[in-house]
């Protein structure tokens, strides 16, 4: 199988319009698309759809005209672009990408045209019927627009016939962008550059280790989809959880097998890695942080972090080891949700500035080639620019000494289809280590405790016992998990529900439970724990155990999400069952950063208070 790469360059005669949903100068109604670095684009998205336009008609005609055409193949399209949805056949996406199509030669000019419309029974303007149109392309100039394809082929001579087909139905198109009825757009000539097969290559310590650093670098903005709060607007993430990549993984590996894409056909059957899919369910991968230094990963800052609004003070205290709550030089300190900017925090842990891009776009009405009623959605982007992204892969105990080779033969082919988008993914795989924290965990304790910061959201209170008391819960958690090693001093922490129809029916559904949303404690909160008499060395080793494999879920929560599918009894720490589990990235843990001693209030700003109650002194 070749991950291959071809560079197409599209030769478009102005004038040329492609919409932009942003706004423009004053007065322009229509806005030639700009990406959010001010170049002009033709989108990815629309040169698909020409290619899948064109092939179906090249393919009606040949049908028609009852030609044995001996180079056209009518299943490329279907391989190359997918299957829809009112194609009689189970949807299949597409298994290209391609890019963005960026102007790299011709300088687009200032300027503007009307439009008027015509009222049809008076043969005149119809009043208020002018358009002002962004032209930026000006009339008889050329202009170049390049492009990257890629997609992943089984031969060499599978490549040439998809670039033969891909080539064919560009020149086929003949035109790019709105106004094709008046000559807008016009493709006067296309180039597909020579393919390049692309490899990524695996430490040589593979063999012998049970864990890498991976280095992600999403080449094209992406959409790892938030909780939506609008049927059709999708928020970015900046952070690509663990499942995900696991999912791409997946999916890639589905296509090197020939299985298509989707996830329809049931389990991968590859005799080649058979020890990988065994114990691929149980592999660890944890969350894609971004990070502008591709050998340091940022750390989540701690919810104990506080900020005090006086010129005396410094940017920020951790008020994690005060016992009692306190004023700061004489003032109230604000917790994170209080805070109006959180930069100088992240940015002392790691965290890169990331940019947003909003992509609008709309389904195409296939009877009239015209944009559907009522079809209109967004994708809010996370815009790569310099930034990586790092992860962690590690395989338990269960796997045999051939499934670090297997998954490496497996990711030498790099990572297809991340987000909404499904982009391509470089990737970069290390020894396990190679890759810093920005802040260091320390699993011995200090001053006798251990002070917990979550990474990622976890699964720990149990919500029928945090409803009266989340102090409580809390303990019960965590006595648990350390199989009664561990005490709960205080905590500083938020929770969030995680649910909605798409999880509801994908994990929970079985025919008999009513929908239960998850109850994550979110990223950041903070657990300071000691342990219970001459038990320290257990908890210790559990401390260990958690920083290197996440925390695991209560037994509580093991029977909450229990659930039954294909008639299969499933616990709540199943991949099938609950996505919030440790191999999917979720309960990563930091333990004993040092900011919690360095920014400890020194005695003679903190001013304890007394009388507050329990609820205020141990959590908020």
């Amino acid at each position: 199988m070749l991950h291959v790469e071809t560079k197409v360059c599209l030769a478009i005669e102005g004038p040329l319009l492609t919409k932009s949903t942003a706004p423009g100068k004053y007065g322009l109604d229509v806005v030639a698309a700009r990406n959010i670095d001010g170049i002009a684009y033709i989108p990815g998205t629309h040169v698909i759809g020409k290619a899948r336009q064109a092939l179906e008609e090249m393919h009606g005609l040949i049908d028609a005209k009852s030609g044995d055409v001996d180079w056209f193949d009518p299943e490329i399209k279907n391989e190359l672009l997918g299957i829809g949805e009112d194609s009689g056949r189970d949807p299949l996406p597409k298994a290209i990408h391609v890019s963005d199509f960026l102007l790299k030669t011709g300088s687009p000019a200032e300027g503007c045209r009307t439009r008027i419309k015509i009222d049809h029974e008076r043969k005149a303007v119809e009043k208020g019927a002018q358009l002002v149109i962004d032209e930026p392309f000006k009339t008889g100039r050329f202009f170049y627009f390049e492009g990257i394809i890629t997609f992943l082929v089984e031969s060499r001579e599978r490549l040439d016939s998809y670039l033969l087909h891909l080539e064919a139905a560009l020149k086929w198109t003949g035109q790019m962008g709105a106004f094709r009825s008046i000559g807008f757009g016009r493709l006067k000539d296309v180039e597909v550059g020579r393919p390049a097969v692309k490899t990524y290559e695996c430490p040589a310590q593979w063999p012998g280790r049970k864990k890498i650093d991976l280095i992600l670098k999403p080449l094209y903005p992406f959409c790892v989809s938030k909780k939506r709060i609008a049927d059709n607007l999708f928020e970015s993430e900046t952070i690509i959880p663990g499942g995900v990549i696991k999912g791409c993984i997946a999916e890639t590996w589905r296509r090197i097998k020939g299985m298509g894409g989707g996830g329809r056909q049931g389990g991968i059957a590859d005799d080649e890695r058979q020890e990988l899919a065994d114990c691929f369910s149980a592999m660890r991968i944890s969350h894609a942080f971004p990070s502008a230094d591709c050998l340091k990963r940022p750390v989540v800052p701690p919810l104990s972090l506080v900020k005090v609004d006086a010129e005396s003070c410094r940017p920020y205290y951790d008020v994690a080891l005060c016992s009692k709550p306190c004023l700061i030089g004489g003032r109230v300190p604000a917790f994170r949700i209080d805070w109006k900017d959180h930069g100088d925090v992240m940015r002392d842990c790691g965290w890169p500035e990331i940019r947003k891009e909003m992509r609008v776009r709309t389904a195409i009405d296939r009877r009239f080639l015209t944009a559907g009623d009522s079809e209109l959605f967004a994708y809010e982007m996370t815009v790569p620019d310099e930034n990586y992204w790092m992860a962690s892969i590690s395989l338990p105990e269960m796997c045999g000494k051939e499934s670090g080779p297997q998954l490496a033969s497996l990711l030498k082919h790099g990572i297809l289809g991340l987000g909404k988008t499904k982009i391509p993914v470089d990737i970069t795989m290390l020894p396990a280590g190679s890759v810093k924290k920005r802040w260091t965990s320390n699993p011995a304790p200090r001053d006798g405790l251990w002070v917990i910061t979550l990474q990622t959201p976890a699964i720990l209170a149990d919500p029928h016992l945090s409803r009266n008391d989340l102090l409580g819960a809390y303990a019960e958690a965590w006595n648990e998990l350390s199989n009664g090693s561990l005490r709960l001093i205080r905590c500083f922490a938020r929770q969030r529900l995680a649910g909605g129809e798409y999880l509801f029916r994908r994990f929970q559904k079985d025919g008999k439970k009513a929908y239960y949303p998850w109850l994550l404690t979110v990223e950041g909160s903070v657990f300071v724990l000691e342990p219970e008499d001459e038990k320290q060395e257990e908890a210790g080793d559990k401390i260990s155990n958690w920083l290197e494999n996440g925390l695991e879920l209560p037994l509580w929560a093991k029977k909450r999400y229990a659930v039954s599918k294909s008639g299969e009894s499933l616990e709540g720490d199943h991949w099938r069952a609950n996505p919030f589990i440790a191999t999917n990235g979720y309960g990563e843990i930091a333990v004993n950063l040092d900011v919690h001693w360095e920014c400890y209030p020194p005695d003679d700003i903190r001013e304890d208070i007394d009388g507050i109650g329990k609820e205020g002194q141990d959590g908020r």
